[in-house]
């Protein structure tokens, strides 16, 4: 705890009751110190006002940001180690004889960070890695398509915003109240990052498309999808890949809850990430058919746009473009 003494009618700091840590007190010299009791009176005052955490906290910093930096590159450096004696291992087991390998060893979402940036019309809202997310409701036996992420910090932020407080506020049995909503003017930047290699795979930036739940229900459902801009106009589903017969593309959820009551009671309860695939149907005219991925598919899907061996890839990319919708009633490699 700090204390005041009085010296020769000039209050003076006396540091010696602040625990200091012996890496920080290499900062804080007796001519550092010797500063402050030196100093004019209103810097005194100054001085006083402050929080004696705040002081060490300025001089903690650099050293701190410079020890987790080192940290990180040390990590980074260890990652790709790994990776080159791998791959050297994998000539080994060639010249011995063994079977090469052509199959791509595929990633779950664990071994994705996923980096987002939320903004509206006013700035930056959020920012920060998500990771890993957890596939959603898991007691369901039917096919899980996309994953949700936490979304504590993410709310918390959001509910700074009153414009996306009152949007909660609203009744969403008016079936046009979310075309002129605050979700309009969200923008979600999503990129999913390999940890292994640090390999990333831009996502896109989603902006609001539909709203999918019943007007009848409180809980409500926001699809986004990622936008690509022609001369400034925007053009929906920026594809995420392109084959001979397939096309993907990412979309992302928002599903809130709302409180018509004015209570104050609307949440963000999750945020969802899934990729949708379009297959031209050219028996039945050449529309597009569109079916949401399982995840199981999403992650080989990622584990092709993040990189695999060269020697993997043209059979990886084969193995995609097999891949049918179920309409076809043909089950997919």
């Amino acid at each position: 705890m700090m204390q005041r003494s009085r010296n020769d009618g000039a209050e003076s700091i006396r540091t010696a009751d602040i625990p200091l840590r012996p890496e920080v007190i290499q900062f804080m010299d007796a001519k550092s110190l010797g500063r402050y009791t030196c100093s004019s009176a209103t810097m005194r005052k100054d001085v006083r006002e402050a929080k004696a955490w705040q002081l060490l906290s300025n001089v903690q910093r650099p050293a701190e940001e410079s020890f987790f930096a080192a940290e990180r590159e040390a990590a980074a450096a260890r990652r790709s180690q790994a990776l080159r004696r791998r791959l050297v291992d994998q000539f080994d087991r060639w010249r011995a004889g063994g079977p090469m390998a052509l199959e791509p060893t595929i990633n779950t979402f664990a071994d994705f960070t996923f980096f987002l940036r939320i903004e509206d019309d006013e700035g930056r809202i959020w920012e920060g890695d998500l990771a890993p997310p957890s596939q959603r409701r898991p007691q369901r036996t039917d096919p899980i398509t996309a994953v949700g992420f936490d979304v504590s910090e993410i709310w918390a932020a959001l509910k700074e915003r009153d414009r996306m407080v009152a949007f909660l506020a609203t009744d969403p049995s008016d079936p046009d109240s979310w075309r002129r909503s605050y979700l309009d003017y969200l923008r979600i930047s999503v990129v999913a990052v390999r940890e292994a290699d640090q390999a990333m795979i831009p996502l896109g930036q989603f902006s609001l498309d539909d709203a999918l739940g019943l007007i009848t229900e409180a809980s409500q459902e926001y699809l986004f999808k990622p936008k690509r801009f022609l001369n400034f106009a925007p053009i929906p589903d920026l594809r995420l890949l392109v084959t001979e017969r397939n096309e993907f593309c990412a979309f992302l959820t928002v599903n809130v809850t709302h409180d018509a009551t004015g209570g104050g009671g609307g949440t963000l309860d999750s945020l969802e990430l899934g990729v949708t695939m379009l297959t031209r149907d050219y028996e039945g005219g050449g529309d597009y058919l569109a079916e949401d991925l399982e995840c199981a598919r999403v992650e080989y899907l990622f584990t092709y746009l993040a990189g695999v061996h060269h020697f993997a890839r043209s059979r990886a990319l084969r193995r995609i473009n097999t891949w049918q919708p179920a309409d076809f009633n043909t089950p997919g490699v």
